[in-house]
């Protein structure tokens, strides 16, 4: 007969599985966070700021039991064809 896993291992297990299959946010996704930084919980922008406390606080108050990932969206480098045009 098979032991039975715990309850909290299931769970640690569905959520490693649900997070390998969810999309990553690449850096065309966040364009319009440019210059800001996100917080994003599950591969989902859950909050936006000026500084990544900001961000974290703004994410901790729409998913306050999980911890968030917080990284800064750089601003796209002009390419040669916009320093042509200015």
């Amino acid at each position: 007969m098979p032991i039975a896993r715990s309850t909290s291992t299931q769970t640690a297990a569905m959520e490693r599985v649900a997070r390998k299959s969810q999309p990553r946010l690449t850096d065309r996704d966040l364009r319009p966070y440019a210059g800001r930084w996100v917080a994003l919980v599950g591969g989902r922008v859950a909050g936006v700021g000026l500084t990544a406390k900001e961000a974290r606080m703004a994410a901790k108050l729409s998913r306050p039991k999980e911890e968030p990932e917080v990284r800064f969206v750089p601003k796209p480098k002009p390419d040669a064809s916009q320093k042509e045009l200015s």
